[in-house]
């Protein structure tokens, strides 16, 4: 097509951000408030051979009336109007050809990643509208996997402009709550903007921004993770807590571990049959791990080594994932009492702790542990690996036990167990 075949008068919001999902008609990837908040630039103006606008009105940003700016975009432009219009032969019951939207005004989102980068269309389906007489039209992906259809919104494009001023407006407001620089003011502003998950996009950002605050936003977290009991937003609140590192929250998260515990316990080995809340609190229960493996709290170790088991016999991703936070945060706080702990996962689930499905040569997951826990109680089970069939393997525990002794005894076990067995009582 060439470039006067097509001049379509186009609004285009330039935004930075990721493609969202999405697989029904009913959900908007990104809702137009989100997109709004993540936009650099706002303009108004005519589109050319499909991939360049020519300005003539600028929302937001510094954009010279008529100035060209190039755009790419994965969604076909001029797709097809309606559900009803087959997308392999272009054309709608009755053999007519399929409506497009060439010649129509349109709305468009845009993100550029690098300064350097060309604009491009932001959140799939979100990133572009069009306006058709009197209509907004919206990209909508009705099946998963597969493409996008070009459907109506249910509203004018003055609703769209005055969303538009609406979304500017939130922007605005959360922008300056974000750049303040005391800490309380900073949370004092973001807490409007969690109190409603069911904008979930921007109630995420800013559950996951207060958090970003440091400790101080603990408490604030832990009131809204209060309210959110029984909702499954909660878990997003529980991860903040996290990465809030707030010690304080230390016995909070603990007691939503052992809250979900008589689930944890009850579905470890009927996990695919649980029903939603069971899920829910086994969701809670892996996240809330995490949360304290983050934060790196000594207190919270005894949960570690207790609930290690649990997360070994839960089915599917949730129980690897607690398994693999619960091994952080006893790396995090290495001590003797965890060596028990670890010798019996070694013995039992060699799949995790073995390499190959050895039980005798240990796995990385198990040097790790070692690594961290340079107790002389461990020179036994290192001395082993010394032998080991991989390399590297053999390397670390190599290294470890240098470690643990202070000096290289080379690699054969003779000078190792000697030294062993003459320092073994003494203490650390």
């Amino acid at each position: 097509m060439s470039k006067t075949q097509l001049r379509i008068a186009v609004i285009v919001l330039l935004i930075t951000g990721a493609s969202g999902n999405g697989s029904a008609r009913i959900l908007e990837m990104w809702p137009l408030d989100y997109v709004i908040l993540k936009s650099q630039l706002i303009v108004q103006g005519e589109v050319v051979d499909d991939y360049f606008v020519i300005v003539d009105r600028v929302f937001l940003g510094q954009v010279p009336a008529s100035k060209r700016i190039d755009f790419t975009t994965h969604l076909e432009l001029t797709t097809i109007l309606s559900s009803e219009c087959d997308r392999v032969t272009m054309r709608a019951y009755g053999g007519l050809p399929c409506r497009t939207v060439k010649e129509k005004p349109a709305v468009l989102f845009l993100t550029k990643t690098n300064p350097t980068d060309k604009w491009e269309t932001t959140g799939s389906g979100s990133g572009m509208k069009w306006l058709d007489n009197g209509e907004v039209l919206g990209y909508y992906q009705v099946q998963n996997p597969g493409g996008y259809l070009l459907l109506p919104e249910k509203r004018t494009p003055e609703d769209l402009y005055r969303a538009i001023n609406d979304g500017l407006e939130k922007r605005s407001r959360y922008l300056a709550a974000l750049d303040n620089q005391d800490p309380l003011k900073r949370i004092d502003g973001l807490l409007p903007f969690v109190q409603d998950p069911k904008q979930y996009l921007y109630w995420r950002e800013a559950v996951f921004s207060l958090a970003s605050t440091g400790p101080l936003a603990g408490e604030s977290l832990r009131d809204l993770a209060e309210k959110l009991k029984g909702n499954y937003s909660r878990v997003a609140v529980i991860e903040a807590l996290g990465k809030s590192g707030d010690s304080n929250s230390t016995r909070y998260l603990i007691e939503i571990v052992e809250g979900a515990e008589p689930v944890v316990q009850k579905g470890a080995l009927r996990f695919s049959a649980a029903g939603r809340d069971e899920r829910t609190r086994m969701e809670e229960w892996k996240t809330a791990l995490c949360a304290l493996a983050v934060i790196g709290d000594k207190s919270a170790l005894p949960l570690f080594r207790d609930s290690i088991f649990d997360a070994y016999r839960v089915e599917e991703f949730y129980g690897s994932q607690a398994a693999a936070c619960i091994a952080q945060g006893l790396n995090k706080n290495p001590t003797l009492e965890n060596l028990p702990v670890f010798q019996r996962l070694f013995t039992m689930y060699p799949q995790w702790y073995a390499w190959q499905g050895s039980t005798k040569w240990a796995s990385w997951s198990a040097m790790e542990f070692l690594y961290h826990h340079k107790f002389k109680e461990t020179i036994p089970l290192l001395l082993e690996q010394l032998d080991h069939p991989d390399v590297s393997t053999k390397q670390q525990a190599h290294q470890a036990l240098i470690g643990i002794v202070g000096k290289d005894l080379g690699w054969s076990r003779n000078a190792w167990l000697e030294w062993y067995g003459q320092n073994r009582q003494s203490r650390n």
